[in-house]
């Protein structure tokens, strides 16, 4: 398909994001309540939950560096998408059809390696297929329709749960994983083999060498366990422990979805103006603020769509600048394994809360969650100010 692939590939390129931005949002609403259908325990439905990111911490370090390594007709990243995208459709889809707790820690296992897969050579892509003067641009929007899946889930969770349980909503997810993904990859948008090298580095750690690279881990890594206490835990900190309806936490996944498609849109202007550095930095600020606010906060008010607006804010100015970072820092050729460990630095602390935040609220310290979050949110953001300024 002929187009101005500079005008219009940061855009098509962002829509199977709307695909993963959904999926990631069911493990605090649907993903959650289909667990709560073979077990009443908290700490086992984080740990079933948890393997999402448990997965995250190797899977999308190997699908970075294995795509990194292919050469194909069809280019490095796309084949890896595809074939990722197929088995995470089969495994949810099953979903709806365990009869036991047991049998659904198999699916799930399945079903996560698949989408962690699918990640790595897809963020990847991303930043691939636009000019290096988009980079920024490109992680952005990618990162703000990541959300408008988010708001899908928000707006229809709920409903589509009330009309046909676990069978319906598995229908939806896959669905809307399949459509966002073909309707762009591999038919209209290719890849461009002159923005990127044939790796030719052996696995190793010195990755880790890099001083700027490690504060901005560490940075992401604070910023991703606040993430897990909030959307990933809901479930089991608001439906389960103080027992809000379904209903009112699908409303705060919506509230969250749109205000961060509204806070990425207004981010093209502040990065365009301002260091990643700083938006990250003051993102982190605006979501330790909204969470220490919810600690205190423990019925259906309409003060949490408030936070959750907040929340937001800080989290996709942190999301869109730790991309851009990385993708700043990372030595040419080696990409996919850089956002591979970025995204180890997703995963493990969302891994970390989810089993611990499960156990806080079976043994009813629920209300410590928000509070460690927001430490670690306070200390990532001074590990940032580390961070020197130059060329970024």
């Amino acid at each position: 398909m002929r187009y101005n692939t500079r005008k219009w590939n940061p855009f098509l390129i962002a829509i199977p994001d709307i695909g993963l931005g959904m999926f990631w949002s069911l493990s605090g609403t649907i993903g959650s309540w289909i667990a709560y259908l073979h077990t009443n325990s908290a700490t086992e439905v984080g740990m079933l939950i948890s393997m999402s990111a448990l997965l995250g911490i190797f899977v999308q370090v190997l699908s970075g560096m294995i795509s990194d390594r292919t050469n194909s007709r069809f280019g490095k990243r796309t084949p890896w998408i595809l074939l990722a995208l197929f088995g995470a459709c089969f495994f949810q889809m099953l979903w709806a059809f365990v009869d036991s707790f047991w049998m659904l820690m198999i699916v799930a296992f399945f079903t996560y390696f698949f989408v962690n897969f699918y990640q790595a050579p897809y963020y990847t892509m991303i930043v691939e297929v636009v000019d290096k003067d988009q980079i920024q641009f490109a992680t952005m929007l990618a990162r703000t329709t990541a959300q408008v899946g988010t708001i899908v889930v928000g707006a229809v969770a709920a409903v589509i749960w009330a009309a046909g349980g676990a069978l319906l909503s598995t229908i939806v997810i896959v669905s809307v994983m399949l459509l966002t993904t073909i309707v762009v990859i591999p038919f209209v948008v290719k890849e461009k083999k002159d923005n990127y090298a044939v790796a030719n580095y052996r696995f190793s750690l010195n990755v880790f060498s890099d001083k700027r690279i490690n504060l901005v881990f560490a940075a992401t890594f604070c910023v991703l366990f606040a993430f897990g206490a909030y959307i990933p835990l809901m479930a089991s900190y608001m439906n389960h422990y103080l027992l809000f309806s379904e209903s009112f936490t699908s409303s705060l996944v919506l509230t969250f979805g749109i205000f961060c498609v509204i806070a990425g849109f207004l981010a093209t202007v502040f990065l365009s103006n301002y260091s990643p550095k700083w938006l990250m930095f003051v993102g982190m600020l605006l979501f330790a603020l909204a969470l220490l606010y919810a600690s205190f906060v423990h019925s259906e008010s309409g003060v949490f769509y408030a936070i959750s607006a907040v929340v937001a804010i800080g989290f996709i100015l942190c999301q869109v600048s730790c991309y851009t970072l990385v993708s700043i820092l990372a030595p040419k050729g080696r990409l996919g394994e850089y956002l591979g460990w970025l995204n180890l630095f997703f995963s493990l602390p969302q891994f970390i809360i989810m089993i611990v935040g499960g156990l806080f609220v079976d043994m009813g310290y629920g209300g410590w969650i928000y509070p460690i979050a927001v430490i670690l949110l306070l200390l990532g953001a001074l590990m940032l100010l580390r961070l020197p300024s130059d060329s970024l």
